[in-house]
């Protein structure tokens, strides 16, 4: 079917002159210019005509391309979050049960030598144990950083409510969904609470931290603020940086309003479409 250029007839006589748009060969939509009955086309409107096909053309192609690099990042970032899946799970049932596993040999073995009365050998096994038990808490806490268990299991208000039970400064939790948002939404938002709640503590100085989730028509909506002093800042390298360019995969912005002396408070909407 030939979608060139078309003179089509209008009411009273008049005439459509239409220019498909085109992206890739496909036509994404026309141009057209309205003339009253008997009035030709004149060379400066055909130019013009041409002129507003080629900018407008080079518009659409913009906007296919961001969108489908917004696409390819969103599917970087899902592929990162299930990798991430992946190797919390590997972790805990391979090395770390092994872990565990030996940490309870060891104990028996101290047990045993106490009661055989070597003292020196039940005091190395004890301290060996102990070390274990560090290097296990350690691996515990580098798998709960690559994705934690709990928000695989549980869902996102269950694993908030774990990292504000093991937060040093008191949380306020305010979750209100009304259905699970998708994975890497949910991992998102508890990257974004969790880097939050280290700020406030690290660096903050902070008293309080409330925390706002609820469900809006763009998206999952996420509020997190504090007390503290104020004076955050994005950065290179910096964990909000990360979590800014995250967002920004995923077709989302993060808003940050911390001046100095009044508290920090970060917001964003997460579209879970």
């Amino acid at each position: 079917m030939d979608l060139g250029p078309t003179t089509l007839a209008g009411l009273g006589g008049s005439r459509w002159h239409v220019r498909p748009l085109r992206h890739h060969g496909a036509v994404r939509g026309a141009l057209t210019l309205r003339k009253p009955a008997g009035e030709p086309l004149k060379a400066d409107e055909e130019r013009l005509l041409g002129d507003l096909v080629a900018q407008t053309g080079l518009v659409i192609a913009h906007e296919a391309q961001r969108a489908e690099l917004q696409s390819a990042a969103r599917r970087i970032v899902t592929a990162q979050d299930a990798a991430r899946r992946r190797v919390e799970r590997d972790l805990h049932d391979g090395a770390q049960q092994r872990l565990v596993t030996l940490g309870l040999e060891l104990g028996m073995l101290a047990q045993h030598a106490e009661a055989a009365g070597d003292a020196e050998l039940a005091s190395r096994v004890k301290g060996a144990r102990s070390q274990l038990l560090e290097a296990t808490s350690e691996l515990r806490e580098l798998a709960r950083g690559l994705h934690p268990s709990v928000l695989s299991q549980a869902g996102l208000p269950e694993a908030l409510g774990t990292l504000a039970d093991r937060s040093p400064v008191p949380v306020r939790l305010d979750v209100d969904l009304n259905c699970r948002p998708p994975a890497e939404v949910e991992a998102t938002a508890y990257f974004l609470v969790s880097e939050a709640l280290t700020n406030a503590t690290r660096h903050a100085g902070a008293s309080l931290v409330t925390v706002a989730l609820a469900h809006v028509e763009s998206g999952l909506r996420v509020e997190v603020s504090d007390d503290g002093k104020g004076g955050a800042r994005l950065g290179d390298g910096s964990g909000l940086q990360g979590l800014a360019d995250r967002l920004s995969a995923l077709g989302a912005s993060l808003e940050l309003d911390s001046p100095r002396g009044g508290g920090t408070r970060l917001r964003t909407v997460v579209p879970c479409a």
